[in-house]
């Protein structure tokens, strides 16, 4: 008997989607997906891992290259640089933010936020995870956006209005 690949594929595929059907299950019982214990309906949180975030990496950061926008436009500027907009989560990055601006007469964008929010606590709109760390003497209000002065100190500003350069973040 003669049989062209094809079809020799395509009986092969039938035979193997009849035994699948066929074939009733462990120990013949049918399981109703539905009677689990707990079923998890809540969304992964915080940011989606490469791979390569699971080595050990350092976070730079660098002011952003797209001159001054609205809150919402420099996040986009920072994805525009192959970055993110900064995110402070730790003492040791909320320094190096510090000496990073300590020359500078203006204040710069960072990814804190609670547009939107029911609360005053902010969320990094970058990574979706919640600012743990601020300086002491910062108080968040409702739906801001948050800029670092050339002290360190957060600034409360108007998401949509306020205009201001940016903190990009990268990994190497």
């Amino acid at each position: 008997m003669f049989v062209n690949n094809g079809s020799l594929v395509v009986v092969l595929m039938l035979a193997c989607v009849a035994t699948t059907f066929a074939h009733p299950g462990i120990a013949g019982e049918k399981q109703d997906v539905s009677a689990k214990e707990h079923v998890s309906h809540d969304a992964p949180q915080g940011r989606f891992l490469e791979p390569a975030f699971f080595g050990v990496r350092k976070k730079k950061f660098t002011i952003g290259t797209g001159g001054i926008g609205t809150f919402f436009r420099v996040w986009r500027n920072c994805i525009d640089e192959g970055k993110s907009l900064a995110t402070i989560e730790s003492d040791e990055e909320q320094r190096a933010i510090e000496r990073l601006v300590a020359h500078q007469e203006t204040t710069y964008w960072i990814a804190a936020t609670n547009l939107g929010s029911s609360t005053p606590a902010l969320t990094w709109i970058t990574i979706d995870l919640p600012v743990k760390t601020t300086p002491l003497t910062f108080s968040p209000g409702m739906d801001t956006c948050v800029s670092v002065d050339p002290l360190g100190a957060w600034i409360n500003n108007d998401c949509l209005e306020e205009e201001l350069p940016y903190l990009c973040e990268e990994y190497f």
